[in-house]
């Protein structure tokens, strides 16, 4: 069996948004000391929308799937829903 399912290994096979954002209107960095994992999200907002959604993500492929995933989940997203956001996604 695979060490991730279906749909984190699309996320891994096309990270797609990944890469920074120049003039981010906001910034969000987490990471994990114990694994060495870091995720950096980026954010363009208008309208109380978020309009674009970027991240930089280093360490395991289940943290470069789940920024990838949330990424996903953000674009488009208004900014009260983006906030609320669980740090914890399933894939």
């Amino acid at each position: 069996m695979p060490p991730y399912t279906p749909e984190a290994m699309r996320h891994l096979a096309a990270p797609v948004g990944a890469g920074a954002m120049e003039d981010a209107d906001a910034v969000g960095e987490s990471g994990s000391t114990s694994c060495g994992d870091l995720v950096r999200v980026f954010l363009r907002l208008s309208g109380g929308r978020v309009r674009e959604a970027r991240f930089q993500a280093l360490g395991c492929g289940a943290a470069m799937a789940a920024a990838r995933a949330a990424r996903a989940r953000l674009g488009g997203a208004p900014v009260p829903e983006a906030v609320r956001l669980p740090a914890a996604i399933p894939l």
